[in-house]
C-alpha cells in the first residue's frame, strides 16, 4: 500500500475572492504562475483535460502527487464533506492518495484521496477543515457522478514531466 501526500502546493488562486472563476481559469493561471511568475517553465497544460475515465484519473493522481505537485478538478459538492448535500459546481486540488499499486499493467485501487477544501461558509462550506481524506469512490462521484457533469475537468502536467 502506497500513501503520499503532496505539501506544496502554488500560492496566490483565492477561487473565494471571485466565485465565477472557473476550472479553466484555474488552469490558464497555474501555466501562468509557472511560466511567468516564478520562472520554472511550463509545467501545468493550460488548457484542461475534460471527461477524464476513473483510472486515467487515479494514474494521474499517482503521478502527480509523487512528483510533488496537485490536480486541481472541478467537481459537484454533494459528495464533499461539509457541503450538507449542497450540489454546485466548485475547484478543488487533489493533493495526495491512499492506494495498492498493483504495477504498471493492473490499476490503481484508489482507498482514499485526500484533497484541499478551499471554500469558506460564505460559500455554503460547513466543514471546517483545508485537507480533508475522502474515499475514492466518493471523490469520484464528486468529480464525475452526475449526468452531464460539465465540471469535470482536471489541470495536468506536461506528460513529460
Amino acid at each position: 500500500m502506497a500513501r503520499r501526500i503532496n505539501q506544496v502546493t502554488p500560492g496566490g488562486f483565492d477561487p473565494n475572492r471571485n466565485p465565477a472563476i472557473t476550472d479553466t481559469a484555474m488552469c490558464r493561471y497555474l501555466w501562468h504562475h509557472y511560466v511567468h511568475v516564478i520562472r520554472l517553465g511550463e509545467r501545468y497544460l493550460q488548457q484542461p483535460s475534460r471527461g477524464t475515465a476513473q483510472q486515467t484519473l487515479w494514474n494521474q493522481l499517482v503521478r502527480h502527487v509523487d512528483r510533488n505537485y496537485t490536480i486541481p478538478t472541478g467537481v459537484l459538492t454533494g459528495s464533499l464533506d461539509g457541503w450538507e448535500g449542497r450540489n454546485v459546481a466548485h475547484v478543488i486540488a487533489l493533493i495526495g492518495y491512499d492506494a495498492d499499486l498493483v504495477n504498471a499493467i493492473y490499476p490503481v485501487v484508489m482507498h482514499s484521496v485526500r484533497y484541499t477544501e478551499p471554500a469558506d461558509t460564505m460559500a455554503g462550506y460547513k466543514g471546517g477543515k483545508f485537507k480533508i481524506w475522502l474515499p475514492g469512490w466518493r471523490m469520484w462521484q464528486a468529480i464525475n457522478g452526475e449526468p452531464n457533469n460539465s465540471n469535470n475537468t482536471q489541470c495536468l502536467l506536461r506528460s513529460d514531466l
